[in-house]
């Protein structure tokens, strides 16, 4: 995965209860920054742009790291905002490696396999609003 496979466009949708959906659409400029635009529940829009066209959403920043397991320093978007900073390296547990970037009212672990496949087992995303961990679960004949 290189820059050829960033993401250049998604979008994502926050459904709070009693407020309504958030709905952030970001796009990448070649060569030339990123921008995301972000309609409130109350048809408000606002957004941003950013100098760096190599920003990644969540999932991106999974599949990343599972093949850069060298980088340190990641630009993010932290819903619905853009975010930077660096990944702390979590101690090995029961033969998985661990990463974790956290910042203001975000939390993006992710726990992978330190095979040469580097299967991510473990994930955990958290917010202002709660947390959410999925954990992948082999049956016993290892499929």
């Amino acid at each position: 995965m290189g820059p050829d496979f960033f993401t250049d466009r998604f979008w994502q949708n926050l459904t709070e209860p009693f407020r309504g959906t958030t709905q952030l659409v970001y796009q990448r400029q070649e060569n030339s920054g990123s921008w995301a635009r972000v309609t409130h529940p109350d048809g408000r829009q606002t957004g941003w742009s950013s100098a760096n066209d190599q920003l990644l959403d969540q999932l991106a920043l999974i599949y990343y790291l599972r093949q850069y397991p060298e980088a340190r320093q990641i630009f993010a978007v932290d819903y619905p905002k853009p975010a930077q900073g660096r990944l702390e390296i979590l101690p090995p547990s029961n033969g998985l490696v661990g990463y974790r970037f956290a910042r203001d009212d975000v939390l993006i672990e992710a726990w992978y396999r330190q095979d040469t496949r580097r299967t991510p087992v473990r994930l955990v995303f958290g917010r202002d609003f709660g947390r959410l961990e999925a954990t992948l679960i082999e049956a016993a004949n290892g499929r």
